[in-house]
């Protein structure tokens, strides 16, 4: 879904979708996606009940067919992201950043993504604020198949990266591998994070919960 310098859609669902995972040979980056990088922002939007499968694959593999993060939300308002199950991604399973704010995660389950199940922010991202994440469940994800570089902070159930305003609760953070998922939950930097202490963190992480100022 992509807007223009005069607007973005308004008011739209995707709901009950099943996709992937993608062909080899084929082209992608994200599965399910909102993006407009002329900055006007999307209202009212619902990303539920989807099945998003992707090949395990990092976008950047020069051989075979790739995927960034399998549902992505930039300059969104007043959004929700409930109930999907996001498996495979060659980097993230779901990214809310880009300017996002006024919104929620709930009840999604994310499995054997590259680096982490859900990520909130990034390192070039601004305004991103006001969002709730609960009751969701992460298992097994920075598996690294495609060997990136990225900083060992990335790979984790949840990261929050210089975003303001989130509330990490009730979610279910696992890993049943030694060495590559590094921790259960990642805060970097951002003001105003707070993280419950009803999130429940297992397996074999280096640390339950990160947090970095930078």
């Amino acid at each position: 879904v992509r807007g223009t310098t005069s607007g973005a859609p308004r008011g739209v669902s995707l709901t009950g979708n099943t996709i992937g995972p993608n062909a080899p040979g084929g082209t992608t980056r994200h599965a399910i996606a909102f993006s407009n990088n002329d900055g006007q922002p999307f209202l009212d939007v619902l990303v539920s009940g989807n099945k998003v499968t992707g090949p395990g694959i990092d976008d950047k593999d020069p051989s075979r067919a790739g995927t960034s993060d399998l549902i992505t939300l930039h300059q969104c308002r007043d959004f929700e992201v409930r109930d999907n199950v996001v498996t495979g991604s060659g980097e993230v399973g779901i990214t809310v950043s880009q300017g996002s704010r006024d919104g929620g995660i709930a009840g999604n389950t994310c499995t054997k993504n590259d680096t982490a199940g859900i990520t909130i922010g990034s390192s070039d991202s601004v305004g991103v604020s006001t969002i709730i994440v609960e009751d969701n469940t992460c298992t097994d994800n920075g598996q690294n198949y495609g060997r990136s570089t990225i900083g060992a902070w990335a790979y984790a159930g949840i990261t929050v990266f210089g975003a303001d305003d989130i509330t990490v609760r009730r979610n279910t953070l696992t890993t049943t591998t030694s060495g590559k998922q590094r921790f259960g939950l990642s805060v970097i930097g951002g003001s105003g994070v707070r993280v419950a202490k009803d999130n429940r963190i297992s397996g074999p992480v280096q640390k339950a919960v990160l947090h970095r100022r930078s």
